[in-house]
This record gives C-alpha cells, sequence and structure tokens, in this order.
C-alpha cells in the first residue's frame, strides 16, 4: 500500500484543484501528508514555498505543527485531527512562522482521500498567505475607530444626509445647533429647521450643487422649535458623483456671535479656529514608511483616497522628495516643523501652510501627524484627531486656544503650548494636576465648577467669565467643557478649550461707551441723559424727593465757530464741559444734548434755590476767559431750570418746562439762570388758535385723509399707504396737519380727530375692495392723547368690524413718544389687543433720538420706520449709514419688516435695497393723494398685471 501510495502522489496533487484546492504555487503551498506512514510532502518550488523555509523531502508532520504560533496550535490540530477521524474538509486560519522569524496570517484547506476499506489513509491540502487582507481589516477597524472619536467628540455640527433630505447620521453639536434630541432630528427634514427667508435660495443651491457632485459653503439659519433663529456657516459635500450622488455631508458652525459682532472687529479677529471646530484643513497621519494611516474627508475630497498608501504613490516625485525630507526631520529630532508647500487640489496647485508634529505610539517615533491649511483663500480651522491622549497632545499644538484635558476630579492632565503661553505659565508643571476650577477668581468659580459637573454627567457645558494669567493680566474667556467617551461610550474625561476673548469684550464695551456719551467732550449724550432723567423722576416719585433740570446754551457760540473756526468751536466746548461737571457735585448728572446745548440733572434738592445757587456756581466757574489759539474768550451761558415734582409731572414735561425757562431768558436777553414759571407759556395763544381750527375741521368734517404708496424696493410694486391727515380750511383750501399740532395733545381733540379719520380711511377700503383692488396694508397715524381713555383698541375694531374690512388690511402706526407718555400702560395693552386681532403695528421715527431696544422687546412691533431725517443724511454721512445698516439688521433679525421714509432719489432707494431694507416711502415714490386718484392708480396697477 505505501508503494501505491507513493504512486498516486502526483496525481493527487495535480488534481487538488478539483477538490477546491488552489493549485497557484506562487501564493499557496500544496501538501500531501500519507497518513499511513505520518510524513508530508510539501511543494518545495516557487516563492511561497522559500518564504517559510520548506526543506527537501518528506516531513513529519511534527515539522509542521512547531511552527504554528502557540496560541493557535492546540486548536489547528484538534480541528485536523476532527477532519481526519470524520472524512470532512478541513479549514483553519491561524498563524503560521515564516522562515524570517515573523508570523504569517494563512488560511488552510485540506481533503481526506479514503482507502479501499473507507478509512483515512491521505489527506492533501493547502496552505494561503491572508496576512494582506488581516492587516486591511485591522486598519479599517483602526480608522472607523478614529473617525468615530471625531465624529462624535467634534464641536461642530456634522449629518450625513440620503439624497431626499433624510438624516442617516448626525452628531451631538448638530443636535444642539438644532435645538432638537436626535430622535427629532432624525425624524424631520432639513426644510424643518431652515429659516423660512432662506429655504428657496438653499433648495436651488443645493440642487445646483448635487447636480454637479460639487461642495460648497453658505451662511444661512437654522430655526429651534421654539422659534429662536441660529446663524451657520455650512458646508456641504455630496457623496458620489455627478448625476448619482447618494449622499450629502452637513457640516455646519454656530456663527451666530460673529454674525452679530462688528464686521470690522470680525476681520481683525484671524485667531485659529478649535481643532476640533473645523474640517477644512487637511488632516493626516502617516507612519515613519510615508504610509497614510488616517486621512480627513477634506483629504481625501481634494486629493482622493489615501489610506494605505505611501506618499510616493500619490503625488509628483518633486514633491514627494520635499515632502519626505520634512517628515524625516521630525521623526528623527520629535520636534514639529511649519512649512509652506504647494499640494495639488483637484489637479490644481494651492498654497499650503503645513503643521507637522511627531507621532508618538507605544513611547516611540512612529510618524508624524499633518494638518494643512490652504492659505490661498482664507484661513480654516483645523479638525481634531483624537485617537489617544499622546495624539491629542500632539495636535493640539496646532491651537491657539488654551486646550486643556482635565480628569473626572476636576484636575488638569495636560494644556496645550499655546495655552500655556497665553496663560503666561512658565512650564506644564506649574499647572499640571491643579484643580482647575480653583484657578478662578470668586467670580467665576462657581460657573467653572458647574461646568465640570455638567460635562461629567455626559452634557457640553459652556460659560464666559474672568479670570486673569498666571503674572496678573486680565483676561476674559469663552468656555467649553465636553466629555471625552473611551471606545465603550464610558466618560473617562474632560475636553475644556478657553477662548481669550478679552480683546472682543473691551471692544464691545468701547463701542457701548460710545454709543452713549458725546465724542467730543466726552460727557454722556442725549440718550443717556433721556434714560436717566426718566429714572431720576421716577426716584423722585418713589422717595418723595425733588428732581432739578438745568438746561444750558453756550452764549455767542456761534459767533465763535463762524469767526475763529469750528476746532476753536471745539475747543472751546472741551473746556466748557470740563469746567462744568468740576462745578458741581459728584452726584450729579452732566450731558451733552447736541451743539452747544447741555444739561444738568440734580436729585435731592429741596428747593427752587438749590438750583438757583447751582446755576450761579456754574457761571462763576465758567467766567475764566478761555484760550484759543492764542485769544482770550469769555465763555457765557444761559440756563434753565426746573423743578420735578413741582413744574412737571413726567421726565418730558420736566425737560420741556426747563428748555422753556431757557428760551425765555434768552429771548429777554442771554445770561443768566431762570427758572420755570407757568407765566412764561408764550406759546398758548398759538395753542388755542390751532385748537380752534381743529374744532372747526371736526365740526364741518372736512378731515380728508390722503394717501401715499408704501412700495416694495425689491420688485418696485405698490405694497401699502400710508393714510395722512389733511384737512380744508374754509378760506384757505387744503391744510397740513401741523396747523392743528397741538390738537394731538388734547385727549378729546386727538381722540375725535382719529375717530373721523379711522372712518373715513375704512370706508375707503371698503369701497376698493368692492371694486376688486387690493391696496395692501393702509397705516393710520395714532397720537399718544388717542391711548388716554384705554379704549383706543376696541373703538377701532369696531369701526372695522361695522365696515367688514379684514383687520389685516391695517396698520397704525405710533411714535416712540407714546411709550414714555403717562398712558403707555394703556398703550401696551391696546396694542397688544390690536396685534392679536391681526391689525399690524408699525413704529414710526425710529431712531430720532428716543430709540429704545426695549421697545421692540416689550411691544408687539411687525414695522419699523426709518425717519427721513437719517435716509436724507445717509449717503453723505458714513456714521448715518451705519446707523441705518444697523437698524435693518436689527430689524430682520427680529422679524420686523423695515421701511425707509422720504426717499427721494433713486441713489437712496437703491441703497436702501442694497442694504436690505424691504420698502420705501417718499416722493420718489409718488405724492400723497386723495382716494379717487389711488383707486385710478390701483387700477393701473391691476390692468400692468
Amino acid at each position: 500500500m505505501g508503494g501505491q501510495r507513493e504512486h498516486n502522489k502526483g496525481p493527487v496533487i495535480a488534481g487538488a484543484d478539483s477538490d477546491g484546492l488552489s493549485i497557484d504555487t506562487v501564493r499557496h503551498i500544496l501538501w500531501d501528508w500519507d497518513l499511513v506512514t505520518n510524513v508530508i510532502r510539501w511543494s518545495e518550488e516557487g516563492p511561497a514555498a522559500a518564504t517559510y523555509g520548506v526543506p527537501e523531502g518528506p516531513l513529519p508532520p511534527s515539522w509542521w505543527e512547531e511552527r504554528i504560533h502557540p496560541d493557535d496550535r492546540q486548536r489547528v490540530m484538534e480541528q485536523l485531527g476532527a477532519a481526519v477521524a470524520t472524512g470532512e474538509r478541513f479549514s483553519a486560519t491561524y498563524r503560521l512562522r515564516r522562515a524570517n522569524g515573523s508570523w504569517a496570517q494563512v488560511y488552510a484547506q485540506a481533503v481526506v482521500i479514503p482507502g479501499l476499506a473507507g478509512e483515512a489513509v491521505r489527506m492533501v491540502g493547502s496552505l494561503q498567505d491572508h496576512s494582506d487582507r488581516h492587516e486591511a481589516i485591522a486598519a479599517l477597524r483602526e480608522r472607523e475607530s478614529q473617525l468615530a472619536t471625531i465624529f462624535g467628540q467634534a464641536m461642530i455640527g456634522i449629518m450625513h444626509l440620503s439624497p431626499d433630505g433624510r438624516v442617516l447620521m448626525v452628531n451631538n453639536r448638530m443636535c444642539e445647533i438644532l435645538g432638537r434630541s436626535e430622535g427629532q432630528v432624525r425624524s424631520e427634514r432639513f426644510t424643518d429647521w431652515t429659516h423660512p427667508d432662506d429655504l428657496k435660495s438653499n433648495l436651488r443651491l443645493l440642487a445646483k450643487q448635487a447636480k454637479a457632485a460639487e461642495p460648497c459653503m453658505i451662511e444661512k439659519r437654522y430655526v429651534h422649535p421654539d422659534g429662536t433663529m441660529v446663524w451657520c456657516s455650512v458646508h456641504l459635500s455630496f457623496v458620489g458623483s455627478a448625476g448619482a450622488v447618494t449622499g450629502i455631508i452637513v457640516v455646519a458652525e454656530d456663527i451666530t456671535a460673529r454674525r452679530e459682532a462688528e464686521i470690522e472687529l470680525a476681520r481683525q479677529k484671524a485667531l485659529l479656529q478649535n481643532v476640533v471646530d473645523s474640517v477644512s484643513d487637511l488632516i493626516f497621519v502617516k507612519a515613519a514608511d510615508g504610509k497614510f494611516i488616517l486621512t480627513n474627508r477634506a483629504l481625501e475630497e481634494n486629493c482622493g483616497l489615501l489610506t494605505g498608501r505611501r506618499t510616493s504613490d500619490a503625488f509628483a516625485q518633486d514633491l514627494v522628495r520635499g515632502l519626505e525630507v520634512v517628515d524625516a526631520e521630525v521623526i528623527s529630532s520629535g520636534q514639529p516643523r511649519e512649512v509652506e508647500e504647494v499640494i495639488p487640489v483637484k489637479g490644481s496647485p494651492r498654497l499650503f501652510d503645513t503643521v507637522l508634529v511627531p507621532w508618538v505610539k507605544d513611547g516611540a517615533p512612529a510618524g508624524v501627524i499633518g494638518v494643512s491649511r490652504d492659505i490661498t483663500d482664507r484661513k480654516a480651522a483645523e479638525s481634531a484627531l483624537r485617537e489617544s491622549e499622546l495624539l491629542y497632545r500632539s495636535v493640539l499644538q496646532a491651537s491657539a486656544d488654551c486646550i486643556k484635558i482635565i480628569s473626572l476630579d476636576g484636575r488638569i492632565e495636560l494644556m496645550n503650548e499655546p495655552g500655556l503661553c497665553t496663560m503666561e505659565i512658565a512650564v506644564p508643571e506649574d499647572i499640571v494636576g491643579a484643580e482647575w476650577a480653583a484657578l478662578w477668581p470668586d467670580g467665576g468659580r462657581e460657573a467653572a465648577t458647574q461646568a465640570v459637573a455638567r460635562a461629567s454627567a455626559g452634557h457640553v457645558a459652556r460659560f464666559t467669565g474672568f479670570c486673569p494669567t498666571a503674572k496678573g493680566t486680565p483676561k476674559w474667556w469663552d468656555v467649553v467643557v465636553s466629555p471625552m467617551n473611551d471606545e465603550d461610550g464610558r466618560i473617562v474625561r474632560l475636553l475644556a478649550i478657553s477662548r481669550d476673548i478679552t480683546l472682543s469684550r473691551q471692544t464691545a464695551e468701547k463701542l457701548r461707551w460710545t454709543s452713549e456719551h458725546d465724542g467730543l467732550t466726552e460727557l454722556p449724550n442725549r440718550k443717556t441723559f433721556q434714560a436717566r432723567l426718566q429714572g431720576a423722576t421716577i426716584r423722585a416719585m418713589e422717595s418723595g424727593e425733588m428732581v432739578g433740570l438745568l438746561l444750558m446754551d453756550l452764549d455767542h457760540f456761534k459767533h465763535v465757530n463762524d469767526t475763529l473756526g469750528h476746532s476753536a468751536g471745539d475747543h472751546l466746548l472741551t473746556i466748557f464741559a470740563k469746567r462744568l461737571t468740576s462745578s458741581v457735585r459728584a452726584r450729579d448728572f452732566v450731558a451733552r444734548l447736541g451743539g452747544d446745548e447741555f444739561a444738568v440733572i440734580l436729585e435731592g434738592v429741596k428747593e427752587e434755590e438749590d438750583l438757583i445757587r447751582a446755576g450761579q456756581s456754574i457761571l462763576a466757574r465758567l467766567q475764566a476767559p478761555i484760550s484759543v489759539d492764542g485769544r482770550a474768550i469769555s465763555a457765557g451761558a444761559s440756563i434753565g431750570g426746573a423743578l420735578f415734582p413741582r413744574d412737571a409731572s413726567t421726565a418730558q414735561e420736566l425737560f420741556n418746562n426747563a428748555d422753556m425757562a431757557l428760551y425765555s431768558l434768552k429771548a429777554a436777553g442771554r445770561g443768566g439762570t431762570k427758572m420755570f414759571h407757568n407765566h412764561m407759556r408764550q406759546h398758548a395763544q398759538n395753542v388755542a388758535s390751532q385748537l380752534s381750527l381743529a374744532r372747526v375741521a371736526l365740526s364741518e368734517e372736512s378731515v380728508i385723509p390722503n394717501y401715499q404708496p408704501k412700495i416694495d424696493l425689491r420688485t418696485g410694486e405698490v405694497a401699502g399707504f400710508e393714510a395722512l391727515l389733511r384737512w380744508r380750511h374754509p378760506r384757505f383750501g387744503i391744510q397740513l396737519p401741523e396747523t392743528v399740532a397741538e390738537a394731538f395733545k388734547d385727549y378729546e381733540l386727538a381722540s375725535r380727530i382719529g375717530d373721523l379719520m379711522q372712518r373715513k380711511v375704512v370706508r375707503d377700503l371698503r369701497r376698493w375692495e368692492d371694486r376688486g383692488f387690493v391696496p395692501g396694508p393702509v397705516s393710520i397715524n395714532a397720537a399718544p392723547a388717542e391711548f388716554l381713555r384705554d379704549d383706543y383698541a376696541e373703538r377701532l375694531l369696531k369701526i372695522i368690524a361695522n365696515a367688514g374690512v379684514s383687520p389685516r388690511a391695517l396698520e397704525v402706526e405710533v411714535t416712540e413718544h407714546v411709550f414714555f407718555d403717562r398712558a403707555s400702560e394703556f398703550v401696551a395693552r391696546a396694542l397688544k389687543a390690536l396685534h392679536e386681532a391681526g391689525v399690524r403695528i408699525a413704529l414710526d421715527d425710529f431712531g430720532t433720538g428716543y430709540s429704545s431696544l426695549s421697545h421692540l422687546r416689550d411691544f408687539p412691533v411687525d414695522v419699523v420706520k426709518i425717519d427721513h431725517s437719517f435716509i436724507s443724511k445717509m449717503i453723505e454721512e458714513p456714521e448715518i449709514g451705519a446707523i441705518v445698516s444697523a437698524v435693518i439688521d436689527l430689524a430682520r433679525s427680529l422679524g420686523i419688516d423695515v421701511v425707509g421714509e422720504g426717499v427721494e432719489t433713486e441713489q437712496q432707494r437703491d441703497v436702501l435695497a442694497s442694504k436690505g431694507c424691504s420698502f420705501g416711502q417718499g416722493y420718489l415714490f409718488g405724492r400723497a393723494a386723495e382716494a379717487d386718484e389711488v383707486q385710478l392708480l390701483l387700477r393701473r396697477v391691476q390692468a400692468a398685471a
């Protein structure tokens, strides 16, 4: 039998393929085991046999067994014995020692050949080297782990969408940005989060870019379920190719703060973005042999799939030589390097700033970690790689923020080098092991402690606080603390990222100070004065004390400007302001109201004599001549005063009466101090005349609404009208409302004129609608006095209902004066009732000196109208233009329409449109006209449509 088996050896090996065994001797080894003689013959030719050092001639099974890895040996031999005993096919994967002593991952398979009696007499099989496949699978798993860590810990929002907009994957930060739980995000589509004003353009851009599979970046708004809006910089990239997109990758960064900050300030902030917040940089990890271990999506999209390939496989040789030289220097020196290099991006050369740091693994340099930033366009933030604490330590050196790794008990384990520098800490040993919260002063320690507790519980915490450096340099910080998880999802450490916002806070504080003070004299300005006066009168009412107000003008100031020039006038104002401040009590409030007008608020005065003495003290202090360009100028002043509550019941009335006293003094001859008395009301006769005319207009019902169109600046179409009061004088014809202006301060007359005006406007609306015309909302002006009876809303809504007109066809315009009047409570109630009924509310003359952002917060404002005084100056005066832009941006961010009043030129219209103003009104578009002319206009508009 032995000779027979020997005779059959060749045919059995040659026929092995018929049993499913490979005969590729280049990659495989064939073997034939004679189970009777217990010897194995191995194929002795080819590279595979040489790899394992197979000797010539038959070999005992022990030769094979000894070369199986000890951890695999028992299992393989048991499987082999079972196959011989049962006659079943043998297959196994295990490690086999090569001739050079290394281990190969092999796959063995064999079949049992029975003898004549059915017993197993022979086994024929093959060995296949699977090492490459095993290494590839291991590398893939490592990459998946690394990418999962980056995805989960990223401080920018990342989301994977299907082509139809369904959410496939989303990280925690994206859920925070959208203000929704992961379940809510997955149950919705991106159209549910996108701001309505952005949706149309977003869909159009998405369709265009998806068709070509071209990435893009946009700035857009997301809306939380509670209506809160978040501005984000969103980077879209597409999985797939043009015409065959299979997925969409969305990377979003919350830029709300940046959008709200000053544009100039934003340009100056060139700080590196948080390593975790950015993915637009090219990030990679390379082994010492040049093989890419890890690449980020940006690198793959720009340079192709590099993982598993070497530098020489992917780039031109002239570029490879430079890259390998720098890599070798970093590995050998153990020091980071920063170089500028040209990297081909989609075939086009781009200049990158690359930071290389050593990748340390198991205590020895294993390669390099690189972050390449495209500096041909703009700097972008770096993406974080968090494979291990040592990998963090290397990558973190590229960030300009102060980044710390904190243990769960709140102690610092690691701080990056830029953080040490910013905190003015000499060496890491001075900070490592310290309790992080204890480093904060009392004002910020509690916030830091709570942030650690919140992050330890699995949440991201954020706060802003003050903490000086180690050398006492004052610093303000924006701090984000987030949990760091291991592979099992357990929180093992905390990541704290602190950004130095000292400069931005100082700039914001400077801007706030500038908005509240006069730039020349550095005294509080008119806006601040009004708020202070309002507060002083309220405090006086609560305490029962008196408040004194002194208003003053410089005597002959215009003469100084005209004869010596404006620089001399500015110098005079500056000296006057200093002398005025030094001549009153420290608790008194001094302000410049504009031009040569100044004011002093004196709280806690006892009697009129206190104000007179204060005025005399001021005048005495001003008697000393002021030197201007070598000339001595006498700076005299005229002062008018009034007491609250003796002379007035409101802050505005107190101001008016002090101003009346000043006017009376100046009319009688300048110089000195004069207190208000009732007999100064010289304009009483004029008031009486105007009230008489108003009664005539009411008795004859000669009030005639005139309508001025409001135009949509985007389309040029008529968007509505403002009803303006005109009345017909029996002798002098059509008159403007200024001729009866005092009537609007009288409750009875203002109410009656308002009722008559409302009835006529609603009647015109009804007539236009019956003829098929839709004029858009028609606005009616409401005087403060009309609200005094506290039934303004009910009366207007009744008129609307009786006429059968929709409340949405009407708009009520009020100025900010109504909020300072004693009927402000009635105003608030009326506006709320009208708004809830569907009547739109417009805030007229916004920005004319009584503006308060709290009005936009506390009252239901739908429209803001920018006063014509700003529109007329916004082109020639950049400061006015900036104010107009700010008002438009503020209103748009609050969802409020904006109307520019007094538009008289094409240039003004174009500038308003470019700033984002929705509507315009003024002589450029048409003067106010009576109802019949408006009907003709509406007919022409309808015919043109």
